[in-house]
């Protein structure tokens, strides 16, 4: 299921946002909010059932100011498997889309990961 990148950092002695296991991460990424509450809205749908296939833990965070010039607060991702394909990486964001569109919240995406397998 998702946990925590805090929960997970702390069985494993690491900071947050450090690789989860052996071997580099692939997917990583940052969805930014415009409201605090739009960013906890999202947080409990990440953790839904729905979104366990993913294999994703998250932490909430502030927006980086490369993607953010507001002070907004952001959800950093990552996959806790090494094999993400851009289609994944789709189907995720467009499922995440369709469950927050009903619920009317707004969010950017920002994949920071440095290789995705074709």
């Amino acid at each position: 299921g998702i946990e925590s990148l805090s929960k997970i950092s702390q069985k494993n002695n690491k900071f947050p946002y450090s690789k989860i296991s052996r071997g580099a991460m692939i997917f990583k990424g940052y969805l930014i909010f415009p409201t605090t509450s739009a960013a906890f809205v999202a947080s409990r749908a990440l953790a839904s059932p729905s979104f366990a296939k993913f294999g994703l833990v998250f932490e909430h965070c502030p927006a980086p100011r490369e993607y953010s010039h507001d002070c907004t607060l952001a959800i950093y991702l990552e996959s806790t498997k090494e094999d993400f394909s851009k289609e994944e990486i789709l189907l995720l964001i467009t499922e995440f889309e369709n469950l927050l569109t009903r619920r009317e919240v707004s969010f950017k995406f920002i994949c920071t990961s440095e290789k995705i397998r074709e």
